[in-house]
């Protein structure tokens, strides 16, 4: 059982649309999204890959992943994004992505 559970950014910076100060876009920040079960354990678990946290939430054939396997053994879990990556995919500047052998 869960006492609570919710996700929040960190750092990066807001860039204000010059034509409309109403219109922002929130850009190279982080994102953590974490679950704390009921009685957790004094130590928590971080986890962080260089793609999406996805890679902790399932399996590649849909099976429990790592995140439901820790937080049944009252492990506090903690799932981090970096900037440029999964929900915290927007950069501030303008960045080319080159792949060998594609064009």
């Amino acid at each position: 059982m869960l006492d609570r559970s919710g996700g929040f950014s960190i750092g990066g910076k807001v860039i204000v649309n010059p034509e409309a100060s109403n219109q922002t876009l929130s850009c190279d920040h982080g994102y953590v999204e974490y679950f704390l079960p009921w009685k957790p354990r004094s130590t928590s678990l971080v986890m962080w890959h260089s793609s999406s946290t996805q890679t902790f939430q399932n399996r590649w054939d849909g099976g429990e992943g790592y995140k439901d396997m820790f937080l049944r053994r009252d492990y506090p879990v903690y799932l981090w994004e970096g900037p440029r990556v999964g929900r915290a995919n927007w950069a501030c500047e303008p960045y080319n992505v080159r792949i060998p052998g594609f064009s």
